[in-house]
């Protein structure tokens, strides 16, 4: 039985040995380096072998840098050594940078008595060509928040020039980064913009990261760059535009920057909510821009409001934005009253109920020229009163009830000289805390003379042609507060024989604010107007009814903007001729009112109420009935005027 043993080759021979150096260990890109190995034996067989230069990358590759054969080397420094020398360039040999292991392998060749031999390894650093970092900032100096600015980085090699790998400059503010943009190889730039910067002084840095292959990072000198606050606007509005005493209300301040964009970070901070030097309260500005602030301790009168913004960054400044706000006395209104066209009774109606409260007769039972009539607080009490005028025969005599009592507080003749009927609205025309009485003709005869008489004292207010001189045909009348000034105003309407042109005339200082035709201006029969918010905007509203000829048709439009229709309807059979008299009270206490609609010749003491409901397109009706019971007194066919 035979054995068999392993058998392995082994290198035989005289052993060497191998030193290397490297000189120098540390070079930029582009830069040379020596590499020499000793090799020396103490044998006096001579050393004819070559040998190899290498280093193993990151990627565990044997890369060759060059061989040296012994015929190139030169004389040790002992009898039997070579000194093998390669000089290489880290660029031409596409060193990485880094430390690089190198090694010389002496390679033992055919008939060589010495065994192959590797030297310890030596490290040869390759460093990036060193760089330097420049930029630019354009615009120059100070900018305001929010602007756009632009950052222009320039690398330059502080050598010998090779080739610039892809990297990359990032922009620092102080030690935060702004953003990152990639080197233009060509030309060495990088461009980077923001309109993010906040106010204040900014230390701004570009550094070049460097491409890994040929060239260092660097890092430029800070450049200095101050950003200023922007601009802003406060807008103050109220909700409602116009109060009423103990009703809340919202305050909002809307804060804007001036000229910002939607890029921009919004204003941050809180406003100060005052009346004159009275602080109301403080609120923080929401996402929405908005700071926003409930009230309800404003008392009855005018009040300037102000709202001023603090910045809580230094994005932006503050500012300041204020209005006059008026707050109303909340009148209550028990009863609203039909007046007859003929006749001397005067019908009151309970609002909370429509149930017939009185009925008084205020120029005695032989009068029957007719009444007109409006309600409001002439007093000053809290509760409307009821004012009547006297139609034909009346010698203009106005006559007011307490709200409270029915009694009578005021007597007196609107015009000298007149005997035929007045038409008669009230509103607090001087913002006094009184209703006051404006009247105007409602015969045929005199001139379009609206007066105004004080509800405190009774002296004239107004007096004024509504129309032209030589228009005869008597004027409606209505007061409400259309531009929401605190001042009601005065609303007029051609009575007969004239188109439907309504005019609006300012309460505070007489000028004319509103003009327009309430319906096709070849209609020239005449009309009625009220007032009153049926909309909740804060602003009156008009109500016109047109006269005999025209239809009960009845139109609302918006006392702020008469191109704005509120509502069209037909307040009885269309083909009724007879006219419609309109007016406005509140009859459920919700503090909107409704249009009150009094049938004209014709059809009997017919009323119906309308009102508005939240975001519909037009009135609905609530109901209807006879004033004075179906038919009336003796078949009573003669109209009825409903309160304005």
């Amino acid at each position: 039985m035979q054995s068999v043993s392993n058998v392995q080759s082994q290198d035989v021979g005289q052993l060497l040995s191998n030193s290397l150096v490297v000189n120098p260990s540390t070079i930029g890109k582009g830069a040379t380096s020596t590499l020499s190995a000793t090799i020396s034996s103490t044998y006096l067989q001579p050393i004819t072998g070559p040998v190899q230069f290498s280093y193993t990358n990151s990627a565990g590759t044997v890369v060759v840098l060059g061989s040296v054969d012994s015929s190139d080397a030169v004389q040790g420094p002992t009898p039997n050594s070579l000194i093998y020398s390669l000089t290489i360039n880290s660029a031409t040999a596409n060193l990485p940078l880094g430390s690089l292991p190198i090694v010389a392998s002496y390679i033992r060749i055919a008939g060589d008595p010495y065994v192959g031999i590797v030297s310890s390894p030596q490290n040869l650093v390759v460093t990036g060509q060193v760089t330097t970092t420049q930029f630019s900032i354009l615009p120059v100096g100070t900018i305001s928040y929010g602007s756009l600015v632009q950052f222009t980085a320039t690398v330059n090699p502080t050598s010998i020039v090779l080739p610039f790998g892809a990297s990359t400059v990032t922009f620092y503010d102080g030690t935060v980064a702004l953003g990152t943009s990639p080197l233009n190889l060509s030309t060495r730039q990088a461009v980077f913009t923001t309109i993010s910067l906040a106010g204040g002084t900014h230390n701004i840095t570009a550094a070049y990261s460097g491409d890994g292959v040929n060239y260092q990072g660097s890092t430029s000198p800070s450049q200095s760059l101050n950003v200023v606050s922007r601009n802003t606007t406060t807008t103050l509005s109220c909700s409602p535009a116009t109060g009423a005493t103990g009703v809340p209300v919202i305050m909002t301040a809307t804060i804007v920057g001036v000229g910002s964009t939607a890029q921009m970070a919004s204003p941050v901070g809180s406003v100060v909510f005052k009346d004159g030097s009275v602080v109301l309260g403080t609120a923080t500005v929401n996402s929405n821009n908005q700071a926003i602030l409930s009230v309800s301790t404003l008392s009855t009168g005018t009040h300037q409001l102000s709202a001023t913004f603090t910045s809580s960054n230094a994005n932006y400044l503050g500012s300041n934005g204020s209005l006059v706000f008026i707050v109303k006395k909340i009148v209550a209104q028990p009863y609203y009253a039909i007046a007859p066209g003929q006749g001397p009774t005067l019908v009151g109606f309970n609002t909370s109920n429509n149930q017939q409260a009185f009925a008084v007769m205020p120029f005695g039972p032989i009068f029957k020229g007719g009444l007109r009539t409006a309600t409001g607080d002439t007093n000053g009490d809290g509760v409307a009163d009821i004012i009547v005028s006297a139609g034909p025969g009346g010698n203009s005599t106005i006559k007011i009830y307490d709200g409270k009592t029915l009694g009578v507080i005021a007597t007196f003749q609107a015009y000298g000289g007149y005997n035929g009927a007045v038409n008669v609205a009230a509103g607090d025309l001087n913002n006094d805390g009184y209703a006051d009485i404006i009247t105007a003709p409602g015969s045929l005869g005199p001139t379009s003379n609206v007066k105004a008489f004080s509800g405190l004292n009774g002296q004239i207010l107004r007096s004024f042609l509504a129309y032209a001189p030589g228009y005869t045909g008597g004027v409606t009348v209505a007061a409400g507060d259309v531009n929401g000034d605190g001042f009601a105003d005065i609303i007029t309407g051609p009575q007969v024989a004239n188109p439907p042109h309504v005019k609006v005339f300012s309460g505070q200082s007489g000028t004319t604010l509103q003009s327009f035709y309430a319906y096709s201006a070849a209609f020239n029969g005449g009309i009625f107007v009220a007032a009153g918010d049926f909309n909740g905007d804060g602003f009156a509203d008009i109500a016109t009814g047109a006269n005999a000829g025209g239809g009960p048709h009845v139109v609302v439009v918006s006392g702020a903007n008469p191109k704005v229709k509120l509502g069209s309807f037909y307040a009885y059979t269309q083909s009724f001729t007879g006219g419609v008299r309109v007016g406005a009270v509140d009859i459920n206490g919700d503090g909107v009112p409704e249009i009150i609609t009094g049938a004209g010749v014709g059809i009997g003491p017919l009323v119906t109420r309308w009102t508005l409901p939240s975001g519909a397109s037009n009135f609905k009706q609530v109901d209807q009935f006879f004033a004075y019971g179906k038919g009336g007194p003796n078949n009573y066919t003669a109209g009825t005027f409903p309160s304005v």
